[in-house]
């Protein structure tokens, strides 16, 4: 699902009233197929990507993301922002969150209704002024695609791009005789 589609159902779930619901879709983290891109001092951001929803065992993963060539960053189709320009990793106030680029490529005519329901309900359940940070990673020289994350309300309902693609090697650096990931599976289980 992409953050719009899990936006909407954390909608529907306070809208229905059901405790059960309203946590189970506001309280947990969920991967998401939208992807940021980096190249430089550049970002796009690529709901329901499609580079990232088809990747397979041939692709080159480095640490946190998949490296691309400069024609297949080139292609991705989103909005291109300048990192500069970002209000990047921190909380932020809802009318900051409101008028925020990343979440308006995101959500777009959602974004009102989402940033409404997260302060009330984050007000309510942790005393919360800010949420809905946006978090990337470091500059980035080479192209790399990242994942997107959609944090819980106990995290600000943030957006992350620290969706693990290469466990394998992040894994085997810490433990020398981890080998039993099937990378290829948590791939496809960590954006489907």
């Amino acid at each position: 699902m992409t953050a719009r589609q899990i936006v909407e159902k954390r909608l529907e779930a306070v809208a229905s009233g059901n405790e059960q619901l309203i946590n189970g879709w506001l309280l947990n983290y969920f991967y998401t197929p939208d992807a940021v891109a980096y190249s430089g001092d550049e970002i796009k951001i690529v709901p329901n990507c499609k580079l990232l929803i088809d990747i397979d065992s041939d692709a080159e993963l480095d640490r946190w993301g998949m490296v691309l060539t400069e024609e297949q960053y080139k292609q991705l189709e989103g909005k291109t922002f300048q990192r500069a320009d970002l209000s990047i990793n921190k909380g932020h106030t809802k009318q900051e969150a409101k008028g925020h680029p990343v979440w308006q490529a995101e959500l777009g005519d959602l974004l009102g209704l989402c940033t409404e329901m997260v302060f009330a309900e984050g007000k309510r359940g942790y005393g919360s002024e800010k949420a809905m940070s946006i978090c990337l990673g470091k500059r980035q020289e080479k192209p790399m695609l990242h994942a997107f994350v959609l944090g819980g309300l106990g995290g600000g309902s943030g957006l992350f791009d620290k969706c693990n693609l290469d466990s394998i090697n992040i894994y085997s650096e810490q433990y020398d005789d981890l080998n039993y990931f099937d990378n290829e599976a948590y791939l496809v289980g960590a954006i489907s």
